[in-house]
């Protein structure tokens, strides 16, 4: 929805110009910070689209999710600072138990395994290492994929 109001800014800046109602246009600075706004939320919706497009969502992509979104927010380099702070601490908080649940973590290696019988190939686990630097302990693995 951001990024179609930053597509459509001139005709915005129009209407709230020519307005019969008594509104401001959007400053320079307040367009800069819409366009930071959108690139914190990007992972966010990265995320929900791609949860969108599947007709059932598994719990075996609950875990790489969320690592994936902590990941994003934390090298992110670019939008809101304080945003990005904000939302990887509501992760913290919210997820937090998922990651020392011993059933959803065989959930997603079992569904990493599914997957790659799926496609024919073998896997192997080369290293699993915890990071704790968000306060969300997350399992890491480097796997190796080979085509059979």
């Amino acid at each position: 929805m951001v990024d179609r109001l930053i597509e459509q800014r001139a005709a915005v800046s129009h209407v709230l110009t020519t307005s019969v109602f008594d509104v401001d246009n959007l400053t320079p600075d307040e367009w800069t910070t819409v366009i930071k706004l959108m690139s914190t939320l990007r992972p966010l919706l990265d995320v929900t689209q791609e949860l969108s497009h599947t007709s059932y969502p598994l719990l075996s992509t609950i875990i790489p999710t969320i690592t994936g979104v902590c990941h994003a927010l934390r090298t992110s380099t670019e939008g809101v600072d304080a945003l990005r702070d904000v939302l990887l601490q509501l992760l913290n908080d919210t997820f937090a138990d998922v990651f020392s649940d011993d059933e959803l973590c065989a959930a997603t290696v079992v569904g990493l395994l599914s997957y790659c019988f799926y496609l024919h190939c073998s896997l192997s686990v080369k290293h699993v290492q915890d990071s704790y630097s968000t306060g969300i302990g997350i399992v890491v693995f480097n796997v190796q994929l080979d085509i059979l």
